[in-house]
């Protein structure tokens, strides 16, 4: 018997694709032994008890592109100003870094790689620092701030709740 690598699923040995989640199994999953009972049938052991993925597949299918796509738009608008200040050029610099960081974290969940927790923290810290610098920028030339301070809250949100969730599936993201 193995362990699916995505869902936890205990899989039959010589089968390719798990029941359970669909995902092509690789050979390099987790064996067990399941011991069987005095009828003869093999006792369904679990090792760890099954937690879902779907909040990691929103990440890596949507929500950290369309962040990485928010993040590259912003660069450029900030590039389109950096006659006006210098420091538009910093935010541009920094937005373009974010949006490339949320892109690789994508990726890295969607390929269950065992870094994507912390490329993940990184997108969000990130988002959380440059939100921190536009919100500093923004008061000193008396601009408006509401939309960057919910941002801020909603990084510092997604950091505490992303380490949580990725640290108990650290069995799944194992490749």
């Amino acid at each position: 018997m193995r362990v699916c690598n995505r869902c936890g699923a205990m899989v039959e040995d010589g089968i390719a694709i798990c029941p359970s989640c669909q995902t092509p199994l690789t050979g390099n999953e987790q064996v067990v032994s399941q011991p069987m009972m005095e009828n003869g049938a093999y006792q369904n052991v679990q090792t760890e008890p099954r937690l879902g993925t779907k909040w990691a597949d929103f990440l890596g299918y949507f929500a950290l592109w369309l962040g990485g796509l928010a993040n590259v738009v912003s660069g450029l608008g900030c590039f389109a100003l950096t006659g006006v200040s210098s420091t538009y050029m910093v935010l541009a610099i920094l937005f373009l870094i974010t949006g490339a960081i949320d892109f690789i974290a994508a990726i890295k969940i969607i390929k269950r790689k065992r870094d994507a927790r912390k490329f993940v923290l990184i997108a969000y810290s990130l988002v959380v620092v440059v939100n921190l610098i536009a919100i500093a920028f923004a008061l000193s030339s008396n601009g408006k701030i509401t939309t960057m301070v919910a941002s801020t809250v909603v990084g510092v949100i997604m950091i505490f709740v992303n380490n949580i969730y990725f640290k108990n599936r650290e069995n799944i993201f194992v490749n």
